[in-house]
Formats: structure tokens, C-alpha cells, sequence
């Protein structure tokens, strides 16, 4: 699963726990970068299905659907929910994590929050990303903010650079998340003649980006380690070996991505391509937020080749455990306000 999926499956088991709760899966177990024709027959079978369900769990006087709306085209199975449970009454929470309908107004949303007026209420990720979303679209019945910090254990780590730099990146291979550009960040640094190794985790989302994997591997030897596919404590040692984690994520549903917070927790020092919350997630104190429009490894290199003593690193490093360990403070009460939210035990919390 994605970071989306794995926080929506932590707040339905929770939900669960609760009240009495109906989970659809509405998955139909594809990358979002490598979708076929096929896909979209599949995940339109599975939205008939799902559909056919909320009407029968809908004979509840109290009832509400909490929906994680799809982006662009997708957005079409999100309108097959929304007029099922409009039909049959419930009210509808879309919890939005993506910012592809929000950097570009999409008239399908447009239509969603419109067919559901007052019946419908949302859950953001940030206030960068309510105020974007509230500049198109109205916000029915309120809204409420629960950020993704929650979800980790912030550990102060005492790391040095003193014996070389370790550059780190988690996610699924591909040109859309980066993959690419820390290639070719890890090769600049070199080419400087630069003491660096590059750790690399995750799975190549197709044949053509292992190819270009095992090549690069080939390439630079026992300087480059790949660990493949990793969670639980592994990932968490991952995290703690590298000094620096690259993001230059290009995805263009992408949000507040987790492996961000995930290696702030772990006293790493971000530098990610400024999309979506990125901006918001940590400060110019913790570590390096590159603007879109700029070139992603010039900003890099330059960053880490400035950076390269103990003293300055420490220092973002420090600051970088300091801003998640605040952050996860505030989105841990902001959690329990979004599960009353869904639950409908409280109300009167809506913003």
C-alpha cells in the first residue's frame, strides 16, 4: 500500500473500534504510475460493487460515508459515491489527499461539491491545502485539518557527516516520484569529487526503471546499496543511517507524503521538490524546499556541498527533529477531533 491507503486503513480501524462501520475496499491493486486499460474496467466493476453496498448499509437514521476522492479522471468514481449516498441520504466527509484538483480546478470536483451542498464536510492535510481547495470550491458544511505527522515517532538522532555523507531515498521507482533526479543528484556530487554513498529503497514500478536500476548499480559498485522493498523496523534503520533524504517527487496527485515525515523523525535533513504540502511540512531551518520552476539537482548539490561540515549540518538536523517532534504534538489532538468528526460525536469542532 501507498501512504494514503496506510493512513486510511489506520483511521477505519480506529473508526471501527468505535461504531459500528462498514469498510469498502475500493482498491483494485495497481501503482498510480503504471495504470492500463484494464485497470479501469477492474475499478469500474469494483465501483458498481461498492456502490450496490452503501445502499444496503443505508437504512440507518444516523449515517455517514467518508470518502478519499479520487484525482482527475478518477474523479468520476468519486460522483458514482457521491450520488449514491445523496440518494440515500448519508452525509459525506471527503478526507482529500491529493493536490492535483486543487492546483487546477477540476469541474468534477466542482460538480461533487455542488450535488451535496450542506451534506457535504472535509478533512485537509494542511491550511496551505484548505485555503487552495476553498479558492474553488465551496465547503459545504465545514471543514477541519488533521495532519499526517500523527503517524510517526520522532526520535532525536545525534548524526555526523564527519565520515562522509549519506544520501537516502524511499519510494516507488519511477521518473514520477524522482527516482531519476537522485541519480543524477548522487552522480553530480561525485563528479565533485564529493565523500557520498547513496542508499536506495523501494520497488521499480516497471522492467524499464530495473533496467536503469541494476545499470546504476552496476555503475558505482558497493558505493550505492539498494535495499529493495522495506517497512517496519527496517525502514526505521534505513532512516537512521542516511544524513540526507531526497524527494523530488513530480507526482501529480501527490499531497503530504509520509516518507517526509518519516525521515524528519528520524533526524534526517529533507530536500524535496516544493509540491503540494511540501512547503509547509518544515522550515528553511531544517532543511532545503526546492521551487518547482528550479533545477532540482543544482539546488540539491548546492545545498549539501554548503551544509558540509558537522557543525552546520547538526544544526539543521537538530531543527529537523525539533519541527516534527511539534508538529506530531499538534496533529495527535487534531486526530482525535477528526475521529469525533467522522463518528459524528462532536460536532461543533467543524472550522
Amino acid at each position: 500500500m501507498g501512504g494514503a491507503a496506510k493512513n486510511t486503513k489506520i483511521i477505519a480501524d480506529e473508526v471501527s473500534s468505535i461504531t459500528r462501520t462498514t469498510v469498502l475496499n475500493t482498491s483494485v491493486g495497481a501503482f498510480a504510475h503504471d495504470r492500463t486499460f484494464l485497470y479501469h474496467i477492474k475499478r469500474i466493476l469494483k465501483t458498481l460493487v461498492c456502490s450496490t453496498k452503501i445502499v444496503f448499509n443505508s437504512m440507518h437514521s444516523k449515517k455517514v460515508i467518508y470518502i478519499v476522492p479520487d484525482g482527475g479522471l478518477g474523479l468520476l468514481y468519486t460522483i458514482l459515491y457521491s450520488c449514491v449516498s445523496l440518494i440515500c441520504r448519508f452525509k459525506v466527509i471527503f478526507h482529500h489527499r491529493t493536490f492535483l484538483y486543487i492546483d487546477h480546478k477540476n469541474k468534477l470536483m466542482n460538480f461533487s461539491c455542488k450535488l451535496l451542498g450542506d451534506r457535504l464536510s472535509h478533512i485537509f492535510l494542511s491550511e496551505g491545502m484548505r485555503d487552495g481547495f476553498s479558492r474553488n470550491y465551496s465547503l459545504g458544511a465545514g471543514a477541519i485539518i488533521s495532519d499526517n505527522a500523527r503517524f510517526v515517532n520522532p526520535e532525536s538522532i545525534d548524526k555526523s557527516i564527519s565520515d562522509g555523507i549519506i544520501l537516502g531515498y524511499l519510494s516507488n521507482l519511477c521518473d514520477e516520484k524522482g527516482f531519476y533526479e537522485v541519480l543524477d543528484t548522487y552522480s553530480r556530487l561525485r563528479s565533485f569529487n564529493i565523500n557520498v554513498r547513496l542508499i536506495i529503497a523501494g520497488a521499480p514500478v516497471n522492467e524499464s526503471v530495473k533496467a536503469d536500476l541494476d545499470k546504476f548499480l552496476e555503475m558505482y559498485g558497493a558505493s550505492v546499496d539498494y535495499l529493495g522493498h522495506i517497512e517496519g523496523e527496517k525502514k526505521a534503520d534505513f532512516y537512521r543511517s542516511i544524513n540526507y533524504f531526497l524527494f523530488p517527487t513530480k507526482f501529480k496527485q501527490e499531497a503530504q507524503p509520509n516518507v517526509v515525515y518519516e525521515a524528519m523523525s528520524k533526524s534526517c535533513v529533507c530536500i524535496c521538490w516544493g509540491r503540494a504540502c511540501v512547503p509547509e511540512m518544515y522550515s528553511v531551518k531544517s532543511g532545503l524546499v526546492v521551487p518547482v520552476s528550479s533545477d532540482y539537482v543544482e539546488q540539491a548539490c548546492s545545498f549539501i556541498i554548503s551544509s558540509n561540515t558537522d557543525e552546520i549540518y547538526k544544526r539543521y538536523s537538530n531543527h529537523t527533529y525539533e519541527e516534527i517532534e511539534t508538529k506530531r504534538r499538534k496533529s495527535v489532538e487534531q486526530y482525535s477531533v477528526m475521529i469525533e468528526f467522522i463518528t459524528g460525536r462532536n460536532e461543533k469542532e467543524i472550522r
